[in-house]
């Protein structure tokens, strides 16, 4: 099951991601950042391959859209303004 927590300093908007195999996919990404180029190059491009089955991705948008709400009303996440949303985005298009 897909669990999700706050504070990752890799996801900006401070999401933390956990796979069904357990492995926090803030710390996949991490270290497939630090791949040479190339490396990554190669993993962007079998990841943009079409998923096989549209309706099983339209489910995980459905579970992530529950999960999130859940996590609101519960008062463990906080919504965040455009402002702030833009301001965050704008440091990192300035990196």
């Amino acid at each position: 099951m897909t669990s999700w927590s706050l504070g990752s300093s890799v996801f900006p908007m401070g999401a933390s991601y956990t796979t069904d195999m357990g492995w926090p996919v803030e710390k996949i990404l991490e270290e497939t950042l630090k791949l040479d180029p190339e490396d990554r190059a190669l993993i962007a491009a079998e990841l943009s391959e079409p998923v096989e089955d549209p309706e099983e991705v339209r489910q995980a948008w459905v579970r992530l859209a529950v999960e999130r709400l859940e996590r609101l009303e519960r008062g463990e996440a906080k919504t965040v303004g455009w402002d702030e949303v833009q301001g965050r985005l704008q440091k990192i298009l300035d990196r």
